[in-house]
């Protein structure tokens, strides 16, 4: 948390924040809060927050987002990523998807054996993804799992 809160300090009095904050407030309370860098360009969503109140229901998440995305043309940046994965609320702001991919490389026989075990989890990993039905199990259960 402290290098977080460092990232969004530094570079902040000359207006260039390593990381952006942009929040969203509404009856006293923060009801959104997007956190992303920006090259100049593309701006980068690196995490996001909704509030748990009874405000949830009226999308503040995706009415900040459209403010980020209004700023971030305003400034003449040519590119938003709103990061790796899906979410119904991502195609909303963006055409398409980049296509990712992980590279292993392993020089040693302890390096293969660990290259294989990564291709393996990533690859379960994509399989659970393509997969709603077993999205919405593993959802389901982290949330019933104590943090």
């Amino acid at each position: 948390m402290e290098f977080i809160a460092d990232a969004c300090r530094d570079g902040l009095a000359e207006g260039r924040p390593v990381i952006e904050l942009h929040a969203l407030e509404g009856g006293g309370d923060v009801l959104a809060v997007i956190g992303g860098v920006c090259d100049g360009n593309r701006f980068s969503v690196m995490f996001n927050s909704i509030t748990t109140s009874p405000y949830a229901r009226k999308s503040p998440g995706i009415i900040l987002m459209s403010h980020v995305v209004a700023n971030c043309a305003a400034r003449g940046l040519t590119s938003f990523d709103l990061g790796a994965g899906r979410a119904d609320f991502k195609t909303h702001f963006c055409s398409d998807a980049e296509r990712r991919f992980d590279c292993y490389v392993s020089y040693s026989l302890r390096g293969h054996v660990l290259a294989w075990t990564l291709r393996r989890s990533s690859a379960l990993k994509r399989f659970l993804k393509a997969n709603p039905a077993l999205m919405s199990a593993i959802a389901a259960a982290r949330r019933r799992t104590p943090t």
